[in-house]
């Protein structure tokens, strides 16, 4: 009995070992997206006038 739930162990290990490396790639290339859209976000300027000085509206 102690040998089947050794051999499970050793199974969901295993699974669990492939899935979080199927995931990494996953979440490093959505952080990436999220950290490109954080920076982009603080580097925009507002513009509130045109070249000519004029409102934008």
């Amino acid at each position: 009995m102690e040998e089947i739930w050794r051999e499970k162990l050793r199974t969901y290990q295993s699974s669990l070992s492939i899935a979080k490396r199927r995931l990494e790639p996953e979440d490093s290339a959505r952080n990436l997206d999220a950290s490109v859209k954080d920076s982009d976000a603080t580097d925009l300027e507002v513009v509130t006038s045109g070249p000519m000085g004029d409102p934008i509206v």
